[in-house]
């Protein structure tokens, strides 16, 4: 009889040797469930939103570098143009050398019917000026029209070579100082940015800054619209 109690006793043992892991198995799955789900909020967002967005987006700063105004991937959609006006000619004038001269503003003495279009639409059928700068690459900062001074502008168009992971403008007025500045990210497409919601009454430069871990920035061109 004790022999058999004895048995019994020790297969009670074994199913309690064996029963016991397996419930502290499930009870540490499920905490660390638990701390996966807590896991995934950081002060109230999602833990995914912590994370660096590569998608499109721009945001506009004051001079005190507090953020004034900013656009999502959908908003940059709409700030997308197409533009010719500071691209080169396509023509081949028979495959013979021709030369193309430019006024002060980069733009082309002998308009065609397309760029002259576009000209009036920018401008506003003559209301503003445009400054035009061409084909460019830089691996820190390009200053456009080599530090020229603009009154009053009120959109500036950028059309990179490929995508930008990261390029900042400064708005510099003549003292040097920077009263506005922007921030571009993961930009393919040529974007018409407005620049009249800075009211500051001084004329400004406009500087691009190189952020991105590429060696170069590398641009189609642009257009400065001013008064």
């Amino acid at each position: 009889m004790k022999k058999k109690h004895f048995f019994n006793l020790g297969l009670i043992f074994l199913t309690f040797g064996l029963v016991i892991p397996t419930v502290f198995a499930k009870d540490g799955e499920r905490r660390a469930q638990k701390t996966i789900e807590a896991n995934q909020y950081i002060f109230g967002l999602p833990k995914a939103a912590m994370k660096i967005e590569e998608k499109p987006y721009l945001v506009m700063y004051d001079k005190n570098k507090q953020p004034i105004q900013s656009y999502s991937e959908e908003q940059l959609k709409e700030l997308i143009t197409e533009m010719h006006i500071y691209k080169d000619s396509e023509e081949s004038q028979n495959g013979e050398p021709y030369a193309e001269i430019f006024d002060e503003n980069g733009l082309l003495l002998n308009l065609s019917a397309d760029i002259e279009k576009e000209v009036k639409e920018l401008s506003v059928a003559g209301a503003h000026n445009l400054f035009v700068f061409r084909q460019s690459s830089f691996s820190n900062q390009l200053s456009i029209g080599q530090g020229k001074i603009f009154d009053q502008p009120k959109s500036l168009i950028i059309e990179p070579v490929e995508e930008i992971e990261i390029l900042n403008v400064n708005l510099i007025d003549t003292t040097g100082e920077i009263i506005g500045s922007l921030e571009l990210n993961n930009f393919t497409e040529s974007l018409k940015i407005p620049l009249d919601f800075y009211t500051e009454d001084s004329p400004y430069s406009i500087q691009l800054i190189n952020k991105s871990q590429k060696e170069s920035v590398d641009l189609i061109g642009g257009v400065v619209i001013y008064n």
